[in-house]
């Protein structure tokens, strides 16, 4: 049972159907309901400062008709993804991983997203 012990507590997601846990000492982002925050303690110039570097978001969308989830994880992008298969829960599930670079003064960051997305059944 330590994968248990690795979540935190059952969260509503405000304006979704969606209970979910995060991991442990995950908080929830004020600015942006659904989504949590890893808070990482660094220290600037000598002074303790609060960062948050990672981030899990989740979210509910109802759509009018069934779409194959290989095809909603691969719109609106400029190049095709290789969609692996996956699961969210109990639930299976289709993920894309997004590897961008990005400037950050002079040094070039590589940042790293991972999108699943799962289709309940039964409309639930």
């Amino acid at each position: 049972m330590a994968g248990a012990r690795a979540l935190g507590p059952r969260t509503a997601i405000p304006g979704t159907p969606l209970s979910v846990r995060p991991p442990k000492r995950w908080i929830p982002d004020p600015r942006q309901p659904g989504a949590f925050v890893l808070p990482v303690r660094r220290l600037v110039r000598g002074q303790e400062q609060w960062e948050a570097d990672r981030r899990i978001r989740f979210t509910y969308r109802r759509l009018p008709a069934f779409q194959p989830p290989e095809m909603l994880l691969t719109m609106n992008q400029p190049a095709p993804l290789p969609v692996e298969p996956a699961r969210i829960g109990p639930y299976p599930a289709a993920q894309v991983r997004r590897v961008m670079q990005r400037r950050f003064g002079q040094d070039l960051l590589v940042v790293e997203s991972l999108l699943r997305l799962a289709c309940l059944p039964t409309a639930r």
